[in-house]
């Protein structure tokens, strides 16, 4: 596996062994940051980015290579943050990551780890397929004050995954703006409007 774009460009990064852990492809990877880059203009430099089931690690620091400031890695195995942290030390952005041992199933406690973070320019949430848990994730989004303005939130899913058209929150709404489908995933993108 590699880094597909920025910095880090063609940078190999592994994946932590074991069953559970399913990196987005390189491809799907590379389409996903070019729509956000090129179809919606987003520009990473300095960006606030959170990777939710981080796993490899991979998405966010794609958002690293390419500008993002900094990047909360998110995941409830230890043995992923530890792969994580070895990728980070093998492209150099150890300096720009906060990893974070949680488990998105406990609100309470993402709520109290993630505080101090908030809000985010993008959210990128990787979960265990058919597990509801891209559904745990809009839900956190309506109940924690996680987007920017303007911010996205990005979900990969099954194909078959139903999540909603938009989120409410306090400070406004986020609506599905763009799904795409490779194969047998799904990346669902929202934008946060006011």
């Amino acid at each position: 596996m590699r880094v597909t774009g920025g910095r880090a460009c063609g940078l190999k990064i592994s994946i932590p062994p074991g069953r559970g852990i399913r990196p987005t492809s390189d491809r799907v990877r590379e389409a996903l940051f070019q729509i956000l880059s090129v179809k919606f203009d987003f520009n990473w430099e300095g960006k606030r980015v959170l990777d939710l089931f981080a796993g490899s690690g991979a998405l966010g620091i794609e958002a690293l290579s390419r500008g993002a400031a900094d990047v909360i890695f998110v995941d409830v195995s230890a043995r992923a943050l530890a792969g994580v942290k070895n990728n980070l030390d093998l492209t150099g952005f150890t300096r720009s990551a906060v990893l974070l041992k949680a488990d998105i199933r406990s609100a309470g406690l993402m709520k109290k780890k993630l505080f101090n973070h908030c809000p985010f320019d993008l959210i990128l949430a990787d979960p265990p397929y058919s597990k509801g848990l891209g559904g745990a994730v809009t839900t956190l989004v309506e109940e924690m004050p996680l987007l920017s303005p303007g911010g996205w939130l990005v979900i990969e899913e099954f194909s078959c995954a139903e999540l909603p058209e938009q989120m409410n929150f306090d400070t406004g709404r986020a609506v599905l703006e763009e799904i795409r489908t490779y194969g047998q995933t799904s990346v669902f993108m929202y934008r946060a409007v006011a």
